[in-house]
């Protein structure tokens, strides 16, 4: 029976991706397909500044325009303020604007063009204002405070383990240097959309393009003055997300105003310009990096220094500092590190969640660093990564517990794929194209977060009359083959 069972198991098998057919079919719906009866069509007007006062808005025009039904500004918005965990951002601007691109005011009619001319006849006095545009700005001393009462500083990260000091000393090689992350726009397929409705109980529901269900519900229902079970939120087909659509996006809460002061259905779907000044870009970092590591390549010290910037509103930006900052400690035995970052806030468009959730910058730093050690010592950079890597059972610098990691084995299988060592000792390219052979090693979460102590989830699983299986599950496909994977 055993035998008999696994042999039809798909575990570890090329599987298609359930969603598949449906999206090859243009049969999956996405949260801009969606038409429900007596449907709004929603429209943002955004600041054209980057910080400004708002000396008046004037809507007569707007709201008098034929199929217009609701032009709203911050005094018809909630007093409550949001955010991942500095509650900072207003759902609509109110009295300054603080990013070009930050939401003014929101209309919804009934057609996509009239909502757009209602923008047009929007009267915004402004008072432009100095605007801070980098961290060397923010931390200057006589630098005015993006948010008033409060210094330029979003957040502060410092610790040390072992002693940093003794390990340099018993280096054989020093290196130090510096390396720039530049901000990074999602580049998802499909721009942020959100259908907002009310259901005949009243209760608002959201159809969104997201990856944190409940994390949205948290927040509509806290921003909005809702109780949590008057909201439900459904992830429709998502065309990609990777971090920009977790939670920081102002698309869901605009699409529920607009909803429950108009008590009909709204569309709020983004253009791709209006999705480049609304989404959360990644948070650029200048980071350096000092190591000291033995002549056989072994790290002995490492000392890391972090200027970051989170534009306007700090939002996730903290914690993907966080993982910048010590994530990458967990992949070495290095027994000495010592780290302080440091968070800017500036009049840019704020910064957030981006694929690998701040472990990019850090690695990118960390792989360049490495390589040029192991040149500098005449060692193959694999050689470096392999003596330096954590194993099963073993406990890193912070604490972790490593249960089980493969590193060592993902190590060889690639190089041996890409035939390295022949690779390396081919001789060097002529001409002006040339192409360089390099390799780097990263970690991400799995079974363990940098963010808290709990890292958990929970699945529903139903078997039905028929002996088929129904999940329920918080977990979103983005595009990334969570729900094939849930189905293996």
């Amino acid at each position: 029976m055993t035998s008999a069972l696994s042999s039809r198991s798909t575990l570890g098998m090329d599987t298609p991706q359930v969603t598949a057919k449906a999206k090859v079919l243009g049969r999956a719906v996405y949260a801009g397909d969606l038409k429900l009866a007596g449907m709004l069509h929603g429209k943002v007007l955004r600041s054209p500044y980057p910080h400004a006062r708002i000396v008046r808005i004037d809507t007569a025009e707007a709201r008098a325009l034929p199929g217009v039904k609701a032009v709203l500004t911050g005094e018809d918005a909630p007093a409550t303020l949001w955010g991942a965990h500095h509650k900072e951002r207003a759902v609509l601007a109110k009295g300054v604007v603080r990013y070009c691109g930050e939401e003014v005011a929101a209309v919804a009619a009934v057609s996509d063009e009239i909502a757009r001319d209602a923008l047009d006849l929007i009267r915004v006095e402004y008072e432009e204002l100095p605007a801070i545009l980098t961290p060397e700005e923010a931390m200057d001393e006589e630098a005015f405070g993006i948010h008033p009462g409060r210094n330029n500083v979003a957040q502060h990260i410092q610790f040390e383990r072992g002693d940093v000091e003794a390990g340099f000393a018993a280096a054989d090689l020093i290196h130090e240097a510096t390396y720039t992350t530049h901000s990074q726009y999602p580049g998802y397929m499909e721009p942020m959309a959100t259908v907002a409705s009310l259901d005949p109980d009243g209760r608002l529901v959201l159809y969104t393009s997201t990856q944190a269900v409940n994390l949205v519900r948290m927040q509509v229902a806290m921003t909005l003055g809702l109780p949590i079970s008057r909201v439900r939120v459904i992830q429709a087909a998502t065309g990609g997300g990777f971090g920009g659509k977790i939670v920081e996006d102002d698309n869901q809460l605009l699409a529920g105003l607009l909803a429950l002061h108009t008590r009909r259905p709204v569309r709020l779907v983004n253009n791709r310009l209006e999705d480049f000044q609304a989404a959360c870009a990644s948070v650029p970092e200048r980071i350096t990096l000092k190591l000291g590591m033995q002549v056989d390549g072994r790290i002995v010290a490492k000392q890391v220094g972090i200027v970051a910037e989170c534009g306007a509103y700090a939002g996730l930006a903290g914690d993907v500092m966080h993982v910048s900052a010590m994530r990458s400690d967990n992949m070495h035995r290095n027994p000495n590190v010592r780290s302080q970052a440091t968070l800017y806030y500036t009049n840019n468009p704020p910064r957030g969640a981006f694929r690998g959730f701040g472990g990019t910058q850090m690695q990118f730093a960390l792989n360049s660093h490495i390589h040029t050690m192991a040149e500098k010592l005449g060692l193959d950079p694999v050689q470096v990564h392999k003596i330096n890597a954590l194993k099963a059972g073993e406990v890193s610098i912070h604490g972790w517990h490593i249960g089980s990691t493969g590193l060592l084995e993902c190590i060889d299988q690639a190089t041996e794929a890409i035939a390295w060592s022949s690779k390396r000792q081919a001789a060097k390219a002529q001409g002006t194209k040339r192409r360089g052979v390099g390799m780097a090693a990263a970690m991400h979460v799995s079974g363990n977060r940098t963010i808290g102590n709990w890292d958990g989830s929970t699945l529903v699983i139903k078997i039905n009359e028929d002996g088929r299986v129904f999940l329920i599950s918080g977990e979103c496909d983005m595009g990334q083959g969570a729900s094939t994977m849930l189905s293996q």
